[in-house]
């Protein structure tokens, strides 16, 4: 009878048997699978790289995380751009100074006659008349002093002139009854006439 298990159709010993064969396919399935898993990670990485590198955030951050839209392209308003312009031709302004004026001196004979008038208008009993006389500064003060110093009746004369911006002429005689002695400030006015400034009387 003819054994296929045996060479030339004989049969082995009793009891003997072939190892198994092993399976070559399935192990090869498994590497297959193994590398395809390796290959995908590798692929997987390289593509999160590349994503990475290509972020709008990597491309528009400047190196130490300053952004450049956070970098003026313009100066403030209060920096001038360009400095201020000065004509050379034109010259600097000086303030005006306005000179003192020098009170006018004042001429002794005019103030004599000046109170000479004035003292007759004192006589007549002629106040008011007396006041015209005063100078701008002393139309208010000039009729009070007459009211206090001067009554009637008076009878005074004119003495001795003394100075020359502000002249002094001196005066005596009697009014109200009484014996008087006393001065009239006679200066010049801004046209240089003279005019009456104070008066001032006492009894002797």
């Amino acid at each position: 009878m003819f054994d296929p298990n045996g060479p030339g159709g004989f049969g082995g010993p009793p009891g003997y048997q072939r190892p198994p064969q092993r399976n070559r396919a399935g192990l090869f399935i498994v590497l297959l699978v193994v590398l395809l898993i390796a290959v995908l990670g590798i692929g997987g990485v390289v593509a999160y790289n590349l994503v990475s590198d290509k972020s709008p955030s990597s491309e528009t951050t400047e190196p130490g995380g300053l952004d450049p839209s956070d970098i003026p392209t313009e100066l403030p308003t209060y920096f001038p751009t360009e400095p201020p312009t000065e004509d050379p031709t034109e010259e600097p302004s000086v303030p005006a100074t306005t000179a003192p004026t020098k009170p006018p001196s004042g001429n002794p004979a005019e103030a004599k006659a000046l109170v000479t008038q004035f003292v007759g208008h004192l006589n007549a009993n002629q106040p008011t008349a007396a006041a015209a006389l005063a100078c701008q500064e002393s139309k208010e003060l000039l009729p009070t002093l007459i009211k206090v110093l001067i009554k009637p009746p008076t009878k005074l004369t004119v003495g001795e002139t003394i100075g020359q911006t502000v002249i002094i002429v001196r005066v005596n005689g009697t009014t109200n009854g009484r014996s008087v002695t006393g001065i009239v400030l006679v200066q010049a006015d801004q046209s240089g006439h003279p005019c009456v400034r104070a008066l001032q009387v006492a009894p002797n």
